[in-house]
């Protein structure tokens, strides 16, 4: 595990799909209910004193060419300190929802993850937070979910190149599946995270980076 070091007004900027905007556009404080927003709250009460600079570009729908297209104006004119991405499943999910046309398939997947990663590190970008796609289909025999496995991958095989902070949020969502009680506990829909999915995501992320839950009175 790599841990990451935060320092006074270091800004920390998520990018993704609908799984990492969570609703942002509708929240006041533009951070949406999901992971990021769990991330931003837990270090308001674990390390207030570092007055972080937390912000949400996840964008519903976004594949990894769509990453690419805005990444100058939505990461590098925003002027980062810590990046984290998450995205893949709509590079997968277009093959199987009627829109293949708009489908990723791995190898162009693996390019345009590799010019995202290679234009923060020559931004010098201090650290890059690599998160492995998730699921596609609440069957985890669902053809999909094979292709998400190789797109997670390719995400691993990324950090390692990069030395990345790697967090293996595909992993720990079908372990918390596997602990029951059912699929729509964590997966409503089979994609979307419930608040609990969310939960599982952001403790991952937050373990990744070397950050520990505040322990309890």
């Amino acid at each position: 595990m790599k841990k990451v070091q935060f320092k006074s007004g270091d800004r920390i900027l998520f990018q993704g799909d609908s799984i990492t905007d969570g609703g942002r556009q509708s929240d006041r404080f533009g951070m949406g209910d999901g992971y990021p927003g769990m991330i931003k709250a837990f270090f308001a009460v674990t390390a207030p004193e570092l007055k972080l600079d937390f912000t949400n570009r996840g964008t519903s729908g976004d594949r990894s060419i769509d990453l690419v297209n805005k990444w100058q104006k939505e990461c590098l004119d925003l002027a980062p300190t810590h990046v984290s991405i998450m995205i893949g499943v709509n590079d997968i999910w277009r093959r199987f929802d009627g829109n293949e046309q708009l489908a990723i398939a791995l190898p162009e997947y693996k390019t345009y993850c590799r010019r995202i990663i290679e234009s923060c590190v020559e931004a010098n970008i201090r650290n890059l937070i690599l998160m492995t796609p998730t699921t596609v289909n609440a069957d985890p025999n669902h053809p999909s979910n094979k292709m998400c496995g190789e797109y997670a991958a390719a995400v691993e095989a990324f950090a390692r190149e990069y030395g990345a902070t790697l967090v293996p949020a595909r992993d720990r969502v079908w372990q918390a599946v596997a602990s029951g009680p059912d699929v729509a506990f964590w997966l409503p829909d089979g994609v979307h995270p419930s608040a609990a999915g969310h939960a599982v995501l952001a403790a991952a992320w937050l373990e990744a980076v070397g950050m520990t839950a505040p322990s309890r009175a």
